[in-house]
């Protein structure tokens, strides 16, 4: 009320301090309080603590536990995987007579129902969807390199260190594809890529020794055309002379 806001204006006048930032907010609150329809303000001053006790640690463990599980259960991994993996490790430790890692290997495929497990790289994706949908591709002298640059200036230096390594190995590449594979750059826009790839050809047509040299193209996973979505960004290399 008025009479509240002269009591406090006088205690702070006799205490000789004033918080502005205090007047400042007390005034906005004001203002907000100034509403045309009733309402109903809710002011909180203050958070409980939170619980460190022995409870909460439980709970903590029972939520990363929880977790763990949903992680394993969503990249096909069981709890029964898992023990069953143990036990064959606790069973090759045991074992004296064992004297080569292929009655190991035996005992996992069994275990798991001959499944494979084959770890999968940006490159050895790239080379495969490569080999599969490129004509260009020629096993005997297509070349592969990757980064994992995120960042366009290192993307131009990659790019030029590489043509400028392949030129020093051999002077004349007519005919051959070399194929840069970029996976952590620009990986959600197609659009950026090509631009980038655009740039990278009017730099090269600036040079006169490269000019008629080499062609560049690109496949990329948000391509509209369905033959040229690679799985990672690539940038090609076709080599005229």
């Amino acid at each position: 009320s008025p009479k509240q806001q002269l009591e406090e204006m006088k205690k702070e006048d006799e205490g000789g301090e004033i918080d502005v930032n205090y007047k400042e907010f007390k005034r906005q609150r004001d203002m907000a309080r100034r509403s045309p329809y009733p309402s109903v303000i809710v002011e909180v001053q203050s958070t409980p603590p939170a619980d460190f006790g022995a409870r909460s640690e439980e709970a903590a463990m029972e939520a990363a536990a929880k977790l763990q599980n949903a992680k394993r259960e969503a990249e096909g991994v069981s709890s029964d995987d898992v023990q069953k993996l143990e036990a064959l490790f606790r069973m090759s430790a045991a074992d004296k007579k064992t004297s080569s890692d292929g009655d190991f290997y035996d005992a996992l495929g069994e275990a798991f129902g001959k499944k494979q497990i084959a770890s999968q790289t940006p490159l050895n994706m790239a080379q495969t969807w490569v080999l599969k949908n490129d004509p260009k591709f020629n096993k005997q002298t297509s070349q592969f390199t990757t980064s994992n640059t995120r960042m366009v200036d290192q993307a131009y230096e990659y790019v030029f260190n590489t043509m400028a390594m392949l030129i020093a190995e051999n002077d004349s590449r007519k005919g051959q594809t070399s194929y840069i594979v970029l996976p952590k750059f620009v990986p959600t826009s197609a659009t950026s890529f090509d631009r980038f790839a655009g740039q990278i050809s009017n730099i090269i047509r600036a040079i006169p020794s490269m000019k008629d040299k080499v062609l560049i193209s690109t496949y990329h996973p948000e391509h509209v055309e369905k033959s040229t979505q690679s799985p990672v960004p690539i940038l090609v290399l076709t080599w005229t002379k």
